[in-house]
């Protein structure tokens, strides 16, 4: 079987119909789709190197799981294996008191206070 590519999710975004949910930064996938590109067994999606640094680059935004598009629906829950990217990047730099989704989602409501 041939790894996808990020051209075909582009093209399987396409075909996505109805609008995502409101953004919802506790709305994370419960584990790693097949095809996520944070997969550590080099099964999930195949993305240029100089993009895939891009993404991990990103702290202040999330990235959603595009696993929703390859079945035509909105991209609107948070990708699992990105969060946990940055769960343990935050945990290391001392954000975050443990890599959990339960100490980040304490983080978000003491920001918003």
């Amino acid at each position: 079987m041939t790894r996808p590519t990020y051209d075909d999710l582009e093209k399987a975004r396409l075909s996505v119909q109805g609008k995502p949910r409101p953004h919802d930064p506790n709305r994370v996938m419960k584990r790693q789709c097949a095809t996520c590109p944070w997969r550590t067994d080099g099964q999930g999606l195949e993305i240029e190197p100089a993009l895939m640094s891009e993404l991990m680059t990103q702290p202040e935004s999330n990235q959603y799981c595009h696993s929703p598009a390859w079945k035509g629906q909105p991209e609107d829950t948070i990708c699992r294996g990105h969060r946990d990217h940055w769960k343990t990047m935050f945990h290391r730099m001392g954000v975050l008191s443990e890599p959990t989704d339960e100490s980040w989602a304490a983080k978000l409501q003491q920001r918003s206070k």
